[in-house]
């Protein structure tokens, strides 16, 4: 599959972006660095464009996704999704990492993001709410281009790929 996917689309790498300022501490911080970042949202995204074009030239793909979207501000995820789009990414991911997100949220998200950009949009939903399925479903009517589901193990933590499949075949 590895083989099929790289003669198709070349080399494909994923960048994850922190969200919330204590997400961002960490994740920035120099190795060993425990009292100094002071790089921010407007740092990281940043830091994040010069990584896409840093991977662009050298033939790389790039999907960005920023880390529990569902519960960072929707300003910052329109920034980054304008930014990713701006430094030559492909595909931007969209993550309700917690599962708090409702399918009325979710489709006025992908109705917005699809407005920002046309880069691809992805939609990774938690089910801890039992709403995975439902969300995924309206982030596809709202402008996802892609999903991620659950095809085999725990079905618990994301939507279900045999019931995202049956819905949208209707």
């Amino acid at each position: 599959a590895y083989e099929a996917a790289s003669t198709l689309y070349g080399p494909q790498s994923a960048l994850f972006l922190a969200d919330q300022a204590s997400c961002l501490a960490r994740a920035l911080r120099a190795p060993g660095d425990l009292e100094r970042c002071s790089y921010g949202q407007r740092g990281a995204l940043d830091r994040m464009q010069r990584v896409i074009a840093h991977a662009r030239k050298r033939g790389v793909g790039v999907h960005v996704g920023v880390e529990d979207s569902g519960r960072s501000g929707l300003t910052y995820v329109c920034q980054a999704v304008v930014a990713a789009e701006e430094a030559g990414a492909l595909r931007f991911r969209f993550a309700d990492s917690e599962g708090v997100m409702d399918p009325f949220a979710c489709y006025a998200v992908f109705r917005r993001l699809c407005a920002l950009t046309d880069l691809e949009l992805e939609f990774q939903g938690r089910n801890d709410l039992g709403l995975a399925t439902a969300n995924t479903l309206a982030a596809v009517r709202g402008g996802a281009t892609h999903v991620s589901v659950c095809a085999l193990g725990d079905a618990r933590r994301s939507a279900a790929l045999g019931e995202v499949l049956a819905a949208l075949s209707e």
